[in-house]
């Protein structure tokens, strides 16, 4: 066998291991994405509106994940990948356009707390340097939640699950202003969870 050939079975290898990885990485998406059925999408940005308590243009989404799962990303589109985007703090809720997708709103009512932390999936900064909104998400009616942790009886809502919403903001003096106005919606506090560990 010729150095050419063998420079050929070596590419072909290397190539016929990625396009599986490949296939892997999408078998897995798709197995998260079944198994979150029954999580309602968030609703459109457009359902919270009044005053505009505060506007931040360069902040970045970082991921919403599971209450008490924090390595467990919510897979659905648009809250599925992370991105710089616009966060607009209003009278009625938190609206979040990450670029190049269409927005979704926290609305006011659904919000459990607000709080710094240090870590959620993919990524760690310095102490508190991430804003996180705990909210109220939609399930379906009836869905069997399997991917959700039980909420705590307190907390109880037979048709909602409680997720943590993560966005990060580089400059402090911008940090501080996002957490006041957050603040308006709902008094900070450190959601109790992993997440915040």
């Amino acid at each position: 066998m010729s150095d050419l050939d063998a420079r050929w079975l070596i590419g072909a290898a290397i190539l016929a291991v990625f396009v599986l990885l490949l296939f892997a990485l999408r078998a897995g998406w798709r197995a998260k994405g079944r198994a979150q059925a029954d999580i309602c999408p968030p609703p459109p940005g457009d359902a919270v509106g009044g005053r505009l308590v505060e506007r931040l243009d360069d902040v970045h989404y970082v991921a919403t994940t599971l209450d008490g799962r924090p390595l467990e990303r919510i897979v659905h589109a648009p809250l599925a990948f992370r991105g710089r985007c616009l966060l607009e703090v209003l009278v009625d809720g938190v609206r979040v356009t990450i670029r190049g997708i269409e927005s979704f709103a926290i609305p006011r009512s659904s919000i459990v707390a607000v709080g710094a932390r240090t870590a959620t999936i993919d990524r760690v900064v310095e102490r508190d340097g991430l804003t996180t909104v705990s909210w109220r998400l939609a399930t379906a009616e009836g869905g069997a939640r399997a991917s959700a942790p039980p909420v705590a009886a307190a907390d109880a809502d037979a048709e909602s699950i409680v997720v943590h919403t993560s966005f990060r903001v580089v400059d402090s003096a911008e940090r501080d202003r996002l957490e006041a106005a957050l603040a308006t919606l709902r008094p900070a506090t450190t959601p109790s969870n992993e997440e915040s560990r």
